[in-house]
Formats: C-alpha cells, sequence, structure tokens
C-alpha cells in the first residue's frame, strides 16, 4: 500500500501523521511531500520515509497513491496560506486514492458535523480512518 503524507506550512501536522503512520502500518510504503523544503525537512527528518517538495511531486504522488492524508486546505487551491495551486488541488482531487482530510484549527472550511479538536485527537481520528480503510 502507498499512503501519501501531505503538508505545508512548517510541516508540524505531517510529522505527526507520518509517525503514527509508520507505527500503524510499518510495511506500507509512505511518502511524505510538503508544498515547501521546510514542510518536506521537518517530516522526514530522523525518519528512513522518502521525502519530495512541490508541485510536480504532489501530482506525480497523488497518481500513484492508494491513501491520501493531507490537511483540509490542500484541496483547495489557495489553500494552506496559499501553498496550493490549482495544479496541486486537482490533483489531490482527481486522484483515484482514498483520501482523508485532517480538518486543522485555522482551515478555511468548516464541516457542518465536525467538532473542534486538538491536532493529536486529529491524528488518532485520522489513523482511526486509515485503519477501518484497510480493513475493508
Amino acid at each position: 500500500m502507498v499512503i501519501l503524507i501531505i503538508d505545508g506550512q512548517g510541516g508540524g501536522l505531517g510529522r505527526s501523521l507520518l509517525d503514527a503512520v509508520t507505527k500503524e502500518l510499518p510495511t506500507a510504503e509512505t511518502i511524505a511531500v510538503g508544498t515547501n523544503s521546510a514542510a518536506t525537512a521537518a517530516m522526514v527528518r530522523g525518519s528512513m520515509v522518502p521525502g519530495a517538495t512541490g508541485e510536480n511531486a504532489i501530482a506525480f504522488n497523488a497518481g500513484r497513491a492508494e491513501v491520501i492524508i493531507a490537511p483540509l486546505g490542500a484541496y483547495f487551491v489557495n489553500g494552506l496560506m496559499g501553498e496550493i495551486s490549482a495544479s496541486m488541488a486537482n490533483a489531490l482531487c482527481q486522484s483515484p486514492a482514498y483520501k482523508i482530510a485532517v480538518p486543522g484549527a485555522d482551515s478555511p472550511v468548516t464541516i457542518a458535523s465536525h467538532r473542534t479538536l486538538s491536532t493529536s485527537e486529529e491524528v488518532r481520528q485520522a489513523i482511526a480512518l486509515l485503519r477501518r480503510h484497510c480493513k475493508s
């Protein structure tokens, strides 16, 4: 299974997701892609997970991923404080991968049934969704 984790800005959420995914599914091929080099570096620092940066890396890896885990803003043009281009959002949305969107406190979109969670609670919930998807 190929799991793509995407993050931007400082990469903190992506790092938390990466740690949780590699613990939950140590044999899965996990790839970290940052919208900028700082996010990529933060995600892969001290891990064996490969990392890549930018628009083409998102487009390429979204096309081969079976699961994508990213902040909700990554699915919207100009999301993550403007770091998401139309090409990036398009690649993510058109990917046939199972998608897990982590809302985050600074998301420009509010889901009607969403309740405010801490980052660690959102990571736990994302892993629960991944676990459920892997069992189906």
